[in-house]
Parts: structure tokens; sequence; C-alpha cells
């Protein structure tokens, strides 16, 4: 929900947490909120953002809506209590204070007087080049090369194929540049960490999908791994174990006869779909607050992503945090993934790699009728080459079979996607493929050396179980001549060793 204005200052955390909540929620929240409860809760937060006439009566008026809102919702304040405290990840705390620091100094340079010096003095500071470890940079040329590595040449480019495989009719030439423009996004922010507003950009096109719209105007977010990862870190996490009971979703009032009688407990419902709006009657909104919908589509096992929703905005809030605490930021490409299983149906898919394989058989056996006019024989490969490098008609036919090549390559990864059994198919062979090429490119294949892959969870995950490896491995005693020798050189040079 979009806020009237900015919330005025030395406001209570109890009433930024309802100003958030409001905020958080989508723009159908009325479609599973009572109206009572609606409009109380729009009118708390216009209250919050008004310019007092009367600071005294207002913050009065404030303190009394902030109560009657606890009375209003069931459940929210409890289901506080029983969340986690989790701060946001050193990066981000570092980050924000980065921020925050580069506003200030902007700010006094902007609206207070100072002299030159130490106007100079402060844009050094502004410009200065920031050390920290993160994401190389990227120079438009590597943006060029992964275009064509990964699709054969840039969407650009692509886009005007269109009409030569024959993609016709106003259905298929939208569904044909939806899954172009994802196409592009996915290469360019492939090249960086998913950002908070990357993340919104897809949370909001996932609303306009129809797997979950019964879900619409619950707040949602989304996690880099399946329905099961989603389901560990709200009962290891996010909650006590002993508090959280996982529901399989059938229909609305099996659920409803499950949850009914419970009165303390963080119900977790794993969902394939959730088209229709079962929540607008109002004996479900006393359970709201502890329920948590949580994405288990063929969509979501396809891309190892899952949409998580809930009306009760702390659970999102700390559900994040956890997530970029144990699972690092979600993988762009995984998202993009998601968009275009969303979108472009099966059907589309299909019609896609078809059209591009009828016209790369239409460029092979161009390609044979040239060489048999120009050359005489089709099977001298010397005689090819010369004819390819000095033939521009013949070089942009190779050009525009390799671009094809690789995308009708990708677009049959993305189907292998949707198949489970090819899924795991594809992601054996690909583990594989890298365990081998590591090995090979580190270490020359030594023997000794084994490589294992971790495929979920980042480099924090990675670490944390090569740790967990290490914690249980039988230590052997050290060496006392080690130790000594070890002693004598702490003893001799210190100062080698303070940063340690």
């Amino acid at each position: 929900m979009q806020l009237p204005g900015k919330p005025i200052a030395s406001l209570r955390a109890d009433a930024m947490d309802f100003i958030n909540l409001y905020s958080s929620l989508g723009e159908r929240a009325e479609n599973f909120l009572p109206k009572h409860v609606f409009d109380s809760l729009k009118y708390f937060v216009r209250l919050c953002c008004e310019e007092p006439d009367d600071p005294t009566r207002q913050q009065t008026e404030i303190d009394k809506f902030i109560l009657e809102l606890k009375e209003l919702i069931p459940g929210y304040v409890d289901v506080s209590l029983l969340l986690f405290p989790h701060e946001d990840s050193k990066a981000f705390q570092y980050t924000a204070k980065k921020q925050k620091f580069i506003k200030e100094l902007t700010s006094l340079i902007d609206t207070e007087l100072v002299d030159d010096e130490t106007k100079k003095q402060t844009l050094n500071v502004l410009r200065t080049h920031d050390f920290s470890i993160g994401t190389p940079p990227v120079s438009q040329g590597q943006v060029e090369f992964m275009y064509k590595l990964i699709l054969g040449d840039n969407v650009r480019e692509l886009r005007k194929f269109r009409d030569v495989i024959g993609i016709s009719g106003d259905i298929e030439e939208a569904q044909w540049n939806y899954f172009m423009d994802v196409l592009d996004q996915m290469i360019i922010q492939s090249t960086h960490y998913t950002t908070n507003g990357e993340k919104k950009d897809f949370l909001a096109r996932s609303e306009l999908t129809t797997t979950f719209r019964g879900l619409s105007g619950f707040i949602r977010t989304a996690v880099g791994g399946g329905a099961n990862t989603v389901v560990e870190l709200l009962r290891d996490e996010v909650f006590n174990a002993n508090d959280v009971r996982v529901i399989e979703f059938t229909d609305a009032d099996a659920l409803y006869e499950t949850i009914h009688d419970d009165r303390t407990s963080i119900f977790v419902v794993k969902a394939k779909n959730m088209r229709k709006n079962v929540f607008n009657n109002i004996k479900w909104f006393p359970y709201l607050t502890r329920i948590v919908f949580v994405d288990d589509s063929p969509e979501s096992r396809s891309t190892n992503t899952s949409l998580v929703f809930a009306f009760h905005n702390k659970i999102i809030a700390t559900l994040d945090k956890v997530h970029t605490k144990k699972l690092g930021p979600l993988a762009n490409t995984q998202l993009n993934l998601r968009l275009i299983l969303d979108r472009v149906n099966d059907e589309m898919l299909e019609k896609f790699r078809v059209c591009t394989e009828q016209k790369i058989a239409d460029y092979d056996q161009e390609l044979l009728e040239l060489k048999q006019e120009q050359l005489g024989e089709t099977n001298n490969l010397k005689k090819d080459i010369t004819l390819f490098k000095f033939n521009d008609y013949a070089k942009q036919i190779i050009k525009d079979k390799y671009a094809l090549t690789n995308l009708r390559d990708y677009i049959e990864l993305i189907q292998n996607c949707k198949n489970p059994a090819s899924l795991k198919k594809l992601n054996q062979e690909l583990i594989q493929e890298f365990e081998a090429r590591t090995k090979a490119y580190f270490y020359s294949n030594i023997e000794q050396v084994h490589i294992a892959t971790i495929v979920e969870g980042g480099g924090r995950g990675q670490l944390r179980t090569y740790g967990e490896y290490l914690l249980q491995r039988k230590l052997k005693p050290l060496d006392p001549k080690l130790v000594e020798k070890c002693k004598i050189i702490i003893d001799i040079i210190p100062n080698n060793y303070e940063r340690t």
C-alpha cells in the first residue's frame, strides 16, 4: 500500500510496526481484511502522516488507535513475541551506514556554507574507491561476450529473427517479445548480486500470474530454495520448531478444520496453487496472523525459488534477514527463469524451439548449395574456410546459424527444467562437469584430490558445511616440536601475528 505521506518523527516502535504492516500489504488487501479493520488501519496511517495542529492530542489519538489495532488484529502481538530476534547481516549494516555517511556529506556540501578547501576534501572522500569485497566490475565487452556465449548474440539482434523464423499472430508475438525481454534482463542482471529493487520488481511481476492469485494482498517475498528449504528456515531460524506445524494444502475446508482448534501454533501451509480467494470469509481472519503460505508449485521446483505469503509483516521481514544470513542474496538467474516459466506457456516454448530448428536446417541447406555452387564440392574443409572468409553472405549465414543454435539450446534447457526427471539428470551432468573442470584446472587432475559440490546455500552454506565436517573429524595431536617452534616464532616476531 502507498503511504499518504512521511510519518511524523518520534513515533513509538509499535506504531511504526503498524505503519510498516500497511505499507507492506498488497493493493488487494481488502480481499481478506474485514472492512472495519482495514478502515481503522488506513485511518491510523493517515493520522501518523499528518502534520499536527495539536501534537498532544494527535499523540493521544495515536496511542488509542495502537491499543485498538492490537485488539482488532488477533494474535499480532503474540506472534511478534514468538519470533527469534535477528539483525541484518554485517554486510547490509555496513552498506546502510556507508550510504548514511555519503548522504550527510552530500548534504553538507549542498546546504552548508563551507570554504573551498573543506569542499575539496569532502569531494575527495566521496570519490574514494570502495575497497570492500563485492561484485567485481564488469565491462560492456564482458556483457557482450556473455550474450554471445549463452544466447548466441545480443538480444537486440535476436529480436529480428521473430519474422524470419515464422513467429506471427498477436499472442505469439507478445510471448516472443516477453521472452526476449526476460532473456535480456537475465544476462545484464547475472553480472551482479540481486538488488532490493530487482527483488521488488520480481515480486510485482509475480502478482500478475494466476498461480497464487487467491493470495493477492498478502505480504510476499521470495526465497532461493524449494518449499522444504523455506520450512526449514521458518522452523529452525524464525520460530521455535515446537511452535510450527507444516500442512499440505488440499482444500480450504480441510485446512480450516485442521487449524480452527489450535490457538497457539504457527501454520506453514505448502500449496501448489491458490487461484481462488477463500479467505474473504470473516471466519478466517483470527488465524491469518499465524498462517504462512509456501509456494510448492512445479515452477518453484523447476527453478528452486519459492514465493512466501503472510499477513504478519514481521514474519516476512525476519525471514528475509535469515535468508540473507544463511543462504545469501537471491540469484537473478533463478528469478528470471521463474518469470519465463510463469508467463511463457509450454506450447509457445515448443513452437519457438521448432521454428528455430527449421530455420537452422534451412541455413544448413543454403550453405550446402552455396558450397556446391562456388566450390563444386561440399566436404573440403580448407576450401570451406576460404569461402567463408571472403564471402560476406556465407559469413552472415554462419553467424545467424550460430545465434539460432545457441538460442535453441537455451530453450531446450528451459524445457528440461520443467520436467523433473530431465531436471535431475541435467543437474547431475552439470555438477559432474563442474567438478571435472575444477579438478583439471586448479588441481591438475591429482588423484588424491576429490571435489564435492554443494549446490544450495551459496558461499555461507559451503563454509558452514565444510566447518561442520572439520569439527566432526578426529584431530591428530600436534607434534611437541612443532608447538615449540611456533612459540619461538611468536615470541620473536609478535607484530606479524597481531592481526590474527
